[in-house]
């Protein structure tokens, strides 16, 4: 099973089975599984996700400028560094993902290899993306950590 296999109300659609068009089965909502993701992210997440990715990109910028500023010891500068880094690049890498998942939009729901080829990038940007996320948090929480011992 591969992390994109789409639940349907009565079948797992694999990626073999949406080669194969033996994966057509409505789901609960009477969607098919494209057609649920480009109702998920492809409307409200097209309002939603940039608002939020330039609000993260100006805090984090912020609070890595304010850190700098309390002239922190070597490890802390090297923490929010770590942090403003992490997110920067996390945010580098939804640009180059967010085309990806929007091509979804031009596609025909009988066409299951592109869709499939498009959901498989996409998956790995993904993955790249949360480690990229997760180690800046792990970085802010670092610098949360030795700011607090500093006293």
């Amino acid at each position: 099973m591969t992390p994109y296999a789409a639940k349907t109300s009565n079948t797992t659609c694999s990626v073999a089975s949406v080669r194969s068009n033996n994966c057509r089965p409505a789901t609960a909502s009477g969607r098919s599984p494209t057609r649920r993701t480009r109702a998920a992210d492809l409307t409200g997440g097209l309002r939603w996700y940039p608002g939020l990715a330039t609000v993260v990109v100006l805090s984090t910028g912020a609070a890595g400028a304010t850190g700098l500023l309390d002239h922190p010891d070597g490890w802390r500068v090297v923490a929010l560094l770590a942090a403003r880094v992490g997110t920067v690049a996390h945010m580098l890498v939804t640009a180059w993902a967010a085309p990806t998942i929007l091509a979804l939009r031009r596609l025909p729901d009988d066409d299951p290899d592109r869709i499939v080829a498009v959901l498989e990038r996409f998956a790995r940007l993904q993955t790249l993306r949360a480690g990229l996320q997760v180690a800046a948090l792990g970085a802010a929480v670092w610098v949360l950590v030795a700011t607090v011992a500093a006293g």
